[in-house]
């Protein structure tokens, strides 16, 4: 989340035509609603835990944690290139 990477960094609202994406998972004091669309917290989700956390973690290195592996390695690791430089 540090690079604040679309989509991967992002937890959106899974209510039909709702807009909402937000870097912070933000319900309040009491997380009863959402701060940018007022929908409850259930109906949000990590993108990253969706695609590639979760099929990792259901079905290992079979089906669809395959495809998970995949993903990671090619659109979340591939499309970042971290290097150090020299001071």
């Amino acid at each position: 989340r540090f690079l604040r990477w679309a989509p991967w960094a992002y937890y959106f609202c899974q209510v039909a035509k709702c807009a909402c994406a937000s870097l912070h998972f933000d319900f309040g004091a009491r997380h009863a609603r959402c701060a940018t669309c007022n929908h409850p917290p259930m109906r949000h989700y990590s993108h990253f835990n969706r695609h590639v956390i979760n099929p990792i973690t259901r079905f290992g290195n079979q089906g669809t944690g395959r495809r998970a592996f995949r993903v990671l390695r090619k659109e979340v690791v591939g499309g970042v290139l971290l290097r150090r430089t020299k001071a």
